[in-house]
């Protein structure tokens, strides 16, 4: 038995086929681990640059994989690899499932120019949060507070599923 069968946290950075290919990368390859292990909780690393439609996809297809900002909307990255603002709507939608990643302090820019990217996105007030507290914390099951000081669960299992409306 692994451990994404036994509930522990696990991850990997090198799930997408950027900057360079590889035989183990690539969304084709996430799909196959995901089929065989419907439990994993798995996070892919800026938005999958450069197949961002086909990673966005695989958050909709399976309840379990997230997406981290790391780079993406940046200055820096844009030059490399921009996201297609035809996937905006998509990324808006996921909302739920997109979470803040920064690559601090091995950043080519001023970390600060990940959070002003996110805000221009302009995908609202409630979008900006999850990305950058609470989906997160939900994942992790850390205990979010409510402006009103309420606890709520960040236990994963008792979260709606984002695609659920």
């Amino acid at each position: 038995m692994g451990p994404a069968s036994r509930g522990r946290r696990t991850g990997g950075h090198a799930l997408r086929s950027g900057p360079l290919p590889g035989t183990f990368t690539g969304p084709a390859i996430i799909e196959e681990v995901l089929r065989r292990h419907l439990t994993l909780r798995l996070v892919i690393a800026h938005l999958g640059l450069p197949e961002y439609a086909e990673h966005l996809a695989l958050a909709e297809r399976y309840r379990n994989v997230y997406l981290d900002t790391t780079m993406v909307f940046t200055d820096f990255l844009a030059q490399l690899a921009p996201f297609p603002p035809e996937l905006l709507p998509k990324l808006s939608d996921l909302g739920g499932k997109i979470l803040l990643g920064s690559d601090f302090p091995n950043i080519p820019y001023a970390y600060a120019q990940q959070i002003e990217a996110l805000i221009r996105l302009d995908l609202g007030d409630g979008w900006l949060r999850g990305v950058l507290y609470e989906n997160a914390a939900r994942l992790l099951g850390v205990v979010l507070t409510t402006m009103g000081g309420e606890a709520t669960s960040g236990d994963v299992a008792n979260w709606p599923d984002p695609g659920d409306g």
